[in-house]
C-alpha cells in the first residue's frame, strides 16, 4: 500500500474518530448515559451519525404516540420515554414538560418525585427556559397540598403560546373535577387554538362537546 493511500486512510479514520468524539460534548450527554428502549440501537446509530437531533425527534414522536395510549403506560415507561428524548438532545424542552406533568398529575400515575427528579434535570441543561421552573414550582405547591399557587403557575403556562397540550389538559381537568365547567371550557378552547396532533385535537374536540352540553 503506498504511503499516499496510507495518509489518505488515517486522515478518514481520524475524521471518523474527530466526528464520535463530537457527540460526547456538551450539550450532549455521552453515550453510555442514553436511555436504551427497544430502539436503542436505532438511538446510537443515528447519534453516532452526528444526528442527535433527527434521533431525538424519531424518539419524541414515539413518546407522543405512547402518550395517546395513556391506558397501556406505566410510569416507568412515561419516565423512560422523556428521558430517551432528552439524552438524546438536552434542550428539547417539551418532553420534560411533557414527561413532568403526566407523572405528577395523572390520577393513576401520581409519581411527583420523579417528575420534580425529570424537570430538576431540565433546569439544569437549560436554566434560562421559564416553563421548566414553572412546571416545577406547579408540582411542589401540589405536594405541600397549596391548591391555589398549583392552578395560578399552571394558569400562567396555559397562556403562553406554544404551552404543551397536556398542562392545558391537566388544568382544564382539575377545573373540572372542581365544578368549574367554564374554566375548563375557556382552557380546552385555548387548547383548539394552537397546533395540536389528530388525537390531540381530537380529545379536545370532545371535551369542549361534554362542557357545552
Amino acid at each position: 500500500m503506498g504511503w499516499t493511500r496510507l495518509g489518505l486512510i488515517v486522515g478518514l479514520l481520524l475524521v471518523c474518530d474527530a466526528g464520535l468524539r463530537a457527540s460526547y460534548r456538551l450539550p450532549y450527554e455521552r453515550f453510555d448515559r442514553l436511555v436504551m428502549r427497544e430502539d436503542g440501537l436505532q438511538d446510537l446509530a443515528v447519534a453516532a451519525s452526528g444526528f442527535r437531533r433527527v434521533a431525538a425527534d424519531l424518539a419524541w414522536i414515539r413518546f407522543l404516540q405512547a402518550l395517546s395510549a395513556m391506558d397501556s403506560l406505566s410510569a416507568e415507561e412515561v419516565r423512560d420515554s422523556a428521558l430517551r428524548v432528552v439524552r438524546l438532545d438536552p434542550n428539547f424542552v417539551q418532553p420534560y414538560v411533557y414527561g413532568a406533568g403526566v407523572l405528577a398529575f395523572s390520577p393513576g400515575l401520581d409519581r411527583s418525585q420523579e417528575a420534580i427528579a425529570l424537570l430538576q434535570e431540565g433546569v439544569r441543561r437549560n436554566p434560562q427556559e421559564w416553563t421548566l421552573q414553572a412546571t416545577l414550582a406547579a408540582i411542589l405547591y401540589k405536594l405541600e397540598d397549596r391548591p391555589e399557587p398549583m392552578m395560578l403557575e399552571l394558569e400562567r403556562l396555559a397562556a403562553v403560546d406554544g404551552c404543551p397540550v397536556v398542562l392545558r389538559a391537566i388544568l382544564a381537568n382539575l377545573y373540572k373535577a372542581q365544578g368549574r365547567r367554564r374554566d375548563a371550557l375557556r382552557i380546552w378552547l385555548k387548547a383548539l387554538e394552537s397546533e395540536l396532533s389528530p388525537g390531540e385535537r381530537r380529545r379536545a374536540e370532545q371535551q369542549v362537546a361534554e362542557l357545552m352540553r
